[in-house]
């Protein structure tokens, strides 16, 4: 039987937040677009980008959720990445996450439902050791290339 922590909703959020930071940090989505990529403004033309350790991340932690989140079905991987990362409206949010999977179902969806269910599963994720997250990643990803025949990933559980 697995050991679950208590969940605290704001501690939580606070980690996806964490979390969120560091992926835009990583891809350079806090920096403002040029068309030709390389422009700063000329007040920052020699500051470098801020690394983590000043952001006050816990890199270990941006680590197991990252592990956690590639542990997930597409949709819900790709909800959470949007809303968190790229920092997408609800509605492309849906559109997007259901694009991801092959969905072609058209329709508004239910956006926070649909974010309630992706943070659970996380949640659940982040309860298992590191190495299953691992393993059922693994799993997941063979899977999805065709490199084994579809068994239910419940399995795993």
């Amino acid at each position: 039987m697995l050991h679950v922590k208590h969940f605290d909703p704001l501690e939580f959020e606070e980690r996806l937040e964490g979390w969120s930071t560091f992926w835009r940090w990583k891809l350079g989505l806090d920096q403002a677009a040029s068309f030709e990529g390389q422009y700063r403004s000329p007040q920052h033309w020699d500051a470098a980008p801020i690394p983590p350790a000043q952001l006050d991340i816990d890199t270990d932690d941006v680590q197991a959720i990252e592990s956690a989140v590639c542990a997930l079905d597409l949709f819900h991987h790709t909800l959470l990445k949007l809303w968190y990362v790229r920092r997408k409206d609800e509605g492309s949010c849906l559109a997007e996450a259901r694009r991801a999977t092959g969905e072609k179902r058209r329709g508004k969806g239910n956006f926070q439902a649909s974010l309630a269910m992706a943070k659970a599963l996380l949640w659940t994720e982040l309860s298992r050791p590191a190495v299953v997250r691992k393993q059922r990643a693994s799993d997941y990803v063979r899977k999805l290339l065709g490199l084994e025949p579809l068994t239910c990933l419940a399995a795993a559980d």
